[in-house]
């Protein structure tokens, strides 16, 4: 042993517990940091499924909804003009598990509503002539 650990035993004993007290910390410090970068990770990976699920999930109700739509404008189409409660009946029947989605379906003639499904909440919507409404005028026409 050397001459000062002998003089000074105790200095040898704070030294030691200090440099043993600097590694456990910087241990420490880095199993934190891992952990801390594993938690982001997992986070990023989280969001990105959810983002995935949602991006799939609305894709699936944009070509549900356009799906409905096609087959209501065939029906109308080929039966020609309906009474209200056959197109109540199908309308309900095509809607029955995406109407949570869907607040109404409108028929337009020439640039007026004639019917809207359901009716209920919408009375108020029939006989409106769109292309007279600031702000609704412009896109009105230009669909039609």
């Amino acid at each position: 042993m050397d001459k000062y650990a002998l003089k000074y035993p105790n200095k040898r004993i704070l030294s030691t517990s200090i440099t043993l007290f600097l590694g456990l910390s910087l241990l420490l410090i880095f199993i934190v940091s891992n952990l801390s970068d594993r938690w982001h990770q997992d986070q990023v990976i989280e969001t990105t499924g959810q983002y995935i699920a949602f991006q799939y999930n609305l894709s699936n109700l944009l070509e549900s909804g356009s799906t409905l739509l096609t087959g209501y404008e065939a029906y109308l189409k080929v039966n020609g003009t309906l009474a209200d409660s056959q197109t109540d009946a199908y309308l309900s029947h095509l809607t029955e598990k995406e109407m949570h989605y869907i607040r109404n379906i409108g028929i337009i003639k020439d640039t007026t509503i004639i019917y809207n499904f359901p009716l209920e909440g919408n009375e108020a919507s029939l006989g409106v002539d769109l292309a007279t409404i600031d702000g609704q005028a412009e896109k009105v026409l230009m669909v039609k």
